[in-house]
C-alpha cells in the first residue's frame, strides 16, 4: 500500500530554547482551528444527558449499596446468634 503523502505528521519541536516553546504553540494553535466546536443547542442536549445518566447511575449505586447494607446486617445477625 503507497502511504498517503496529504496526512503529515507534526513535527516535533527541536529540544531547548523559546523557539521549541513557540512551535508547540503555534502547532497547537493550528490544530485548535481544525476543531469543530459544537453549537449551543448540541451542547445543551449533551449536557443534560450527561446529568441525567449522572443521576441515574448514582441511584443505582445508592440502591445496590443499601442492598447490599442489609444482606450484610441480615446475615451478620444470623452470625451473632
Amino acid at each position: 500500500m503507497a502511504k498517503d503523502s496529504t496526512a503529515k505528521a507534526p513535527k516535533a519541536p527541536k529540544q531547548g530554547g523559546k523557539n521549541a516553546v513557540a512551535a508547540l504553540f503555534g502547532e497547537l494553535k493550528s490544530e485548535f482551528k481544525k476543531v469543530t466546536w459544537p453549537g449551543r443547542k448540541d451542547l445543551a442536549v449533551s449536557t443534560v444527558r450527561v446529568i441525567v445518566a449522572s443521576l441515574f447511575l448514582g441511584a443505582v449505586i445508592v440502591g445496590m449499596d443499601g442492598i447490599y447494607g442489609f444482606a450484610l446486617r441480615l446475615f451478620s445477625s444470623f452470625a451473632a446468634r
